[in-house]
């Protein structure tokens, strides 16, 4: 198994990811081809050994991570197999890295919907396992409405298919479905973006088992390859930015701002703001906040901007994460509740008690995402090596979730 390391180096390489943790794996497989993945998973049963597949190791909760042997199929599974413009489709190996994949559909005319900021790291694979968006998700949605089939290594190393074809993985999936109907319509929140968790509410009718894996996060095997719906690029776009005296006022205008049917609807608050001097010299005042609106037809709200300050504003919002893990102090932007999902008209109700709570417990926190659709990006800055900081994290995080739950939300 030459494409196995166990050397120092390379565990201690992929014993972090985009996370708050460190954990040193026993090896390091980089399959070359897709009977290496089964070796791979066998030799993991075989010895008892978790096994977890990485794509760019952008997850901020760990995923990425395990004690046993991490499968990075970026290395050298990372290949285009077939575009189908008549069909528009396209079937690639999981290790294909999103950027690459758009630059060889640019040309054609076409994009994968989903535009994680990510971009130049996240493979498919690692988009498929966790449900990936981005910032267009109000017309695109996430990847599990892409995902037309695709093909994985089961922990048995049974290479298997999954689409909308009658199998008896779709009968058991089908059975399980009708009998917890109930359940799965009470307790799923209708949330336009939920990551976690498997999406059983969401298979589509006919029922697609390839849509189960999407947000699954590598539980139910290895992803190999993927058959993708791809998506006419948008030749005119119109933009326009508005800005805030606060972030309550930015989340209280999203509810109307959403009757333009955008394409996108972002926040980026004055954390970010006051780190991105260069790129936005020409931005007015000082806001709190800035909504990024972007819609298909001209729109009469905030400031028309040039095609060159629409890229310079939206740049700043897909580099929104590194740029607060640029600032230089001891206190850390910490990824602990990174991600919250609710109800759009929901948002300003929530922030409104939730922002001062969260402020009182840190003094500077990263507010922005993806609020068209509800999501919200939070990023605490604080000193890790602290012992109060990881008691007052866990206590956070419970809080959190319990008030989310509250509104039909979710972490």
């Amino acid at each position: 198994m030459n494409f196995i390391k166990t050397d120092q180096i390379t565990r201690a390489i992929y014993s972090q990811d985009a996370s708050l943790f460190e954990i040193e794996p026993k090896a390091v497989a980089l399959p070359k081809t897709v009977d290496d993945v089964i070796e791979a998973v066998l030799k993991a049963s075989k010895e008892k050994m978790p096994i977890t597949a990485r794509g760019g190791a952008t997850g901020v909760t760990g995923g990425c991570l395990g004690r046993g042997i991490i499968l990075d199929m970026t290395t050298h599974l990372n290949q285009i197999i077939s575009i189908d413009l008549k069909r528009q489709r396209v079937v690639c190996q999981s290790g294909v890295i999103q950027d690459d994949l758009n630059r060889a559909l640019n040309p054609l005319g076409y994009r994968l919907g989903p535009d994680t900021s990510t971009g130049n790291r996240a493979s498919i694979g690692g988009m498929v396992g966790n449900n990936a968006a981005g910032s267009r998700s109000l017309k695109y949605g996430s990847m599990i409405d892409h995902v037309t089939s695709l093909k994985a290594v089961l922990a048995n190393g049974e290479l298997i298919e999954f689409n909308d074809s009658p199998s008896r993985h779709k009968e058991k999936l089908e059975m399980i479905l009708k009998a917890c109907h109930s359940e799965i319509q009470r307790k799923f929140p209708p949330l336009p973006r939920r990551a976690s968790g498997y999406l059983i509410d969401r298979l589509g009718d006919p029922i697609n088992v390839a849509k189960l894996f999407c947000g699954a996060e590598g539980t139910l095997g290895v992803i190999t390859e993927v058959e993708l719906k791809i998506v006419p690029i948008i030749e005119k776009r119109h933009s326009a930015v508005l800005f805030f005296e606060s972030l309550l006022k930015a989340f209280e205008a999203v509810p109307e701002l959403l009757n333009f049917n955008p394409i996108t609807l972002e926040l980026i608050d004055k954390e970010i703001l006051d780190l991105a001097k260069g790129p936005l010299d020409w931005l007015d005042g000082k806001p709190e906040a800035v909504l990024l609106i972007e819609c298909e037809e001209p729109i009469s709200v905030g400031k028309n901007l040039s095609r060159q300050e629409c890229e310079d504003i939206a740049e700043v919002r897909r580099q929104g994460l590194e740029l607060l893990l640029s600032k230089r102090t001891k206190e850390r932007a910490l990824a602990f509740i990174e991600d919250i999902a609710l109800p759009p008209a929901q948002l300003a109700p929530f922030m409104k008690s939730y922002i001062p709570y969260l402020k009182a417990q840190f003094e500077h926190v990263g507010i922005y995402g993806h609020v068209g659709a509800g999501c919200i990006h939070l990023r605490p800055f604080a000193d890790i090596t602290k012992p109060v900081t990881k008691e007052k994290m866990l206590s956070i995080q419970k809080r959190t979730l319990a008030l989310l739950k509250t509104i039909d939300g979710a972490m």
